[in-house]
């Protein structure tokens, strides 16, 4: 079975009236001057394959370089972070059994190359760690005793044989960097393949979180377009596509009519340095780029969520206010009472805030009093 067609289309299959998945497909597309779309891929009706971009944040990262006696700096370099999920959604009691995502990067400055730096995940990964255990039984007849002979003695019976078998992952995930559209420079593309326990037939995750960071490099003796009024700054591309296999169709094959529709790619999504996509999850730093850790902060794949354990986690971040309110309730108190302390009468307890000018005016009076005893005892 192909996954690709004509340059510029790919081919979705179809299998009809067998209730299979039946087929839905709309082409994403940008409006006029849009960049950073958020919905990059929106297809299937039972089979639900979204791809949804959550960052996109331009900026500066790191990189060290030689200098031609040999030393060594770091410099900062044009670089761009990217944050997306991607949701396989089956009906019922369907399953996606893998799935192939490749994400393609291009310039519109040619003397700009937009090359892959980091991403996550990278290497092979698998979810979940959690060993779960599957016992298989295997029944059967036997008999023994000597055959033949007026004095045999026949003994049959049933035996039971489990062997349990340890599955150590649900979804295995493998995602590496890649050259797509040229032969030299950096990576210009990243791909992600995703697999089903074959063992367990459970279909793959969810939904995978990946985030891919790229660098924005000044090709060796090319100048790039500067930005000014009115021209913005050059824009670059990101060409994604995702082929996701379904479960159902080796066992249809037979009586299912198949219909490959051709159907044009996704418009690229484009993405250009000044103007940012936030979702206000993650804490990025434009100025470094780097200090965020991909496969810490940013991978992700998740089966299913429990509605019990978000309550559990509303409930202890609704705790952890009330405890942070008490305690600045408390600290507000105890300054209180340390102000009042400092102004106390001791141990009477009964403490009394008295205006200066009060000490003014009887500073006055008592010595008004005193000048009229000496006026009187000086004419007696």
């Amino acid at each position: 079975m192909s996954f690709s067609g004509e340059p510029g289309q790919s081919l979705v299959f179809d299998l009809t009236d067998d209730d299979q998945g039946g087929f839905y497909r709309v082409t994403m597309a940008n409006q006029s001057g849009e960049l950073n779309r958020r919905a990059m891929i929106n297809r299937g009706d039972q089979f639900l394959v979204v791809a949804e971009l959550v960052d996109a944040v331009h900026g500066k990262a790191p990189t060290t370089v030689t200098n031609p006696d040999g030393t060594v700096k770091t410099v900062d370099e044009d670089a761009t972070l990217l944050i997306a999920n991607f949701y396989f959604l089956p009906s019922r009691d369907k399953r996606f059994v893998g799935a192939i995502i490749t994400w393609t990067f291009t310039s519109d400055d040619p003397a700009v190359e937009i090359a892959v730096d980091e991403i996550a995940p990278r290497g092979t990964w698998s979810f979940a760690p959690v060993q779960q255990a599957r016992e298989v039984t295997a029944t059967g007849k036997a008999s023994a005793g000597p055959k033949g002979g007026p004095a045999s003695v026949n003994l049959s019976g049933e035996y039971g044989l489990k062997k349990t078998t340890e599955l150590d992952f649900h979804t295995k995930v493998s995602g590496a960097p890649r050259m797509m559209n040229r032969a030299h420079g950096g990576y210009d593309g990243v791909r992600w393949t995703l697999v089903e326990n074959d063992a367990s037939r459970s279909g793959i995750c969810r939904m995978l979180q990946v985030g891919v960071l790229l660098r924005r490099t000044v090709v060796a003796g090319k100048t790039p377009a500067r930005p000014g009024s009115p021209a913005p700054a050059p824009t670059f591309r990101g060409e994604l596509d995702v082929v996701a296999d379904k479960s159902g169709w080796s066992k249809v094959a037979s009586r299912a009519k198949r219909v490959w529709k051709s159907a044009e790619r996704d418009e690229a999504v484009v993405f250009q340095p000044g103007t940012d996509r936030r979702s206000g999850n993650f804490d990025i730093d434009s100025k470094n780029l780097k200090a965020v850790d991909l496969q810490h902060d940013v991978m992700f794949m998740s089966l299913h969520e429990s509605f019990e354990e978000v309550r559990k986690e509303r409930d202890e971040r609704a705790a952890k206010k009330r405890e942070e309110k008490e305690k600045g309730k408390n600290a507000e108190k105890e300054n209180i009472e340390k102000k009042e302390a400092k102004g106390g009468t001791g141990g009477s307890g009964l403490q009394v805030q008295v205006p200066s000018w009060v000490f003014f005016v009887l500073a006055g009076v008592a010595g008004l009093w005193l000048w009229q005893q000496l006026v009187a005892v000086r004419f007696t």
